[in-house]
């Protein structure tokens, strides 16, 4: 079993958050010593896919000529 396994909130419904699967079925994968880490969607994206963007997807779509802007913008 992945050791972290995410399970992202999809919808909130009367004040309770829904998953893709079934509480019990998340609660079902739990053992001695696990834990439930609770993420905003902001921590949720991690440093490796900030950075990414930032420093791959960022510069390429600026030195691109179809979008029309300069390398300097």
């Amino acid at each position: 079993m992945p050791l972290d396994k995410v399970h992202k909130v999809i919808s909130v419904v009367d004040g309770n958050p829904t998953f893709k699967v079934s509480l019990p079925l998340i609660l079902s994968e739990l053992g001695v010593g696990w834990a439930i880490k609770l993420l905003s969607p902001a921590e949720y994206i991690t440093d490796a896919q900030r950075q990414w963007y930032k420093g791959v997807c960022l510069p390429n779509l600026v030195k691109n000529d179809e979008n029309g802007e300069t390398e300097g913008w």
